[in-house]
């Protein structure tokens, strides 16, 4: 019986729709006829996340979040009839979040699924924890991954403090770390979530502060025009998304500046001001369609704005009477749904873009919602969340090189 014996090269860029969510979902590598055996000798797999490389039940290979690649070599033997695939483990969808007030509110930490209600605007948190009774002032508030650790931080006139979710007993400012990024006027925060903080000094300037959360380098960058950045009181926000910086002054604040960050060009959009002055909170949501919108509740309405369609705001009569307010309230709770806590009465602002036009419902209590425990935030307070969102694909980058022996007659 003669065989045929060749050396090959399996090259694939594959996209894999992902399925459901708790559904595996898996990509044929390579399969073996009833004739034919192959030794594998190089194996490397980019792009998988969490995954296993798996030959008929036995896992040869594995990757996590910290090491989303495969990469192996040596000798695996599969025999006839076989197959070598990749099989990509559901990503489920989750929200983890924490709000710093100076009320009796205290310091929180919030648990949600990540996913929206039947109602976008009934959407609900799972659970909510006190860390801390003690009250402590903070404007805005960002949440990132550093490495396989959820990491939050606030700002407060220049003054950085950095919480983890392992942190199990808060007391005022008892913190993993406490710096100094900018100066007294510096009141928004925003990070890349990749390795950079970003502030701006309040008022008008072109300089931006900048914070290497890995190096723990500080330096600063250059706008190549001036932009006005968010004040402390009635301040609206400093947000992050797709390579640029969002900022707003005040609730009522005409113009919103955005930041090129490949280029510190600037684009200025009028239309952006809210009547009544003060800004409960502001932010960037991203819908279950892929839309971004800023958002942004103020004293007696609220706004939304589509990036990349908009050059202004729609403004809708709702306001939520906030009078005295220094801080941001805003988070993404589940794609597209914003929660905004509210500085008048301590109640809750929930905004769902995933209908046209963007819903809008004021809720009496955010404890009603697990988004908070006493409803008694102050009037200096932030919020920040971190959203896990299950891509709608995932393409692998696959190299697997071999022997394949062919039984012939």
């Amino acid at each position: 019986m003669a065989q045929t014996v060749k050396v090959f090269k399996n090259v694939s860029d594959h996209a894999v729709a992902t399925a459901a969510v708790g559904v595996s979902t898996e990509y044929n590598i390579l399969t073996t006829t009833s004739t034919q055996q192959a030794v594998i000798k190089d194996v490397i797999i980019r792009g998988t996340n969490v995954a296993t490389l798996d030959m008929d039940g036995m896992t040869a290979l594995s990757s996590t979040t910290a090491s989303p690649n495969m990469l192996g070599n040596g000798s695996l033997f599969m025999g006839p009839s076989s197959t070598l695939k990749v099989k990509l483990n559901p990503i489920a969808p989750s929200f983890r979040g924490m709000m710093w007030t100076n009320g009796s509110e205290g310091i929180t930490r919030m648990v949600g699924s990540g996913l929206q209600a039947t109602t976008g605007t009934d959407t609900a948190l799972t659970s909510v924890v006190k860390l801390s009774s003690t009250g402590i002032n903070t404007n805005e508030a960002v949440a990132t991954m550093i490495g396989e650790e959820l990491t939050f931080f606030t700002i407060d006139g220049g003054t950085v403090r950095r919480y983890t979710e392992t942190t199990t007993a808060y007391n005022g400012e008892t913190t993993d770390s406490n710096f100094t990024l900018g100066g007294g006027t510096n009141h928004g925060l925003a990070t890349d979530g990749v390795k950079y903080l970003y502030s701006i000094p309040g008022g008008t300037g072109t300089t931006i502060h900048r914070y290497n959360f890995l190096t723990k380098v500080t330096d600063s960058l250059t706008t190549n025009s001036q932009v006005q950045a968010r004040n402390g009181n009635q301040g609206s926000f400093l947000e992050y998304h797709d390579g640029k910086l969002y900022t707003k002054e005040i609730g009522s604040t005409v113009e919103m500046f955005i930041i090129d960050l490949s280029d510190m060009s600037v684009i200025t959009r009028a239309g952006m001001g809210l009547p009544g002055g003060y800004s409960d909170g502001g932010g960037i949501v991203t819908n279950l369609a892929g839309d971004s919108y800023v958002l942004e509740q103020s004293t007696s309405e609220w706004g939304y704005y589509k990036i990349g369609t908009d050059t202004s705001f729609t403004i809708v009569n709702n306001g939520t009477s906030a009078s005295t307010e220094y801080g941001n309230g805003f988070m993404e709770v589940a794609p597209g749904i914003a929660y905004i806590y509210c500085e008048h009465a301590d109640d809750l602002t929930i905004i769902d873009t995933n209908t046209t036009p963007p819903s809008w419902s004021h809720i009496a209590s955010a404890a009603t919602r697990n988004a908070a425990i006493e409803d008694q935030f102050g009037n200096r307070f932030s919020a920040a969340g971190f959203l896990v969102r299950p891509p709608a694909s995932t393409t692998i980058d696959a190299y697997v090189s071999g022997v394949l022996v062919t039984e012939g007659i």
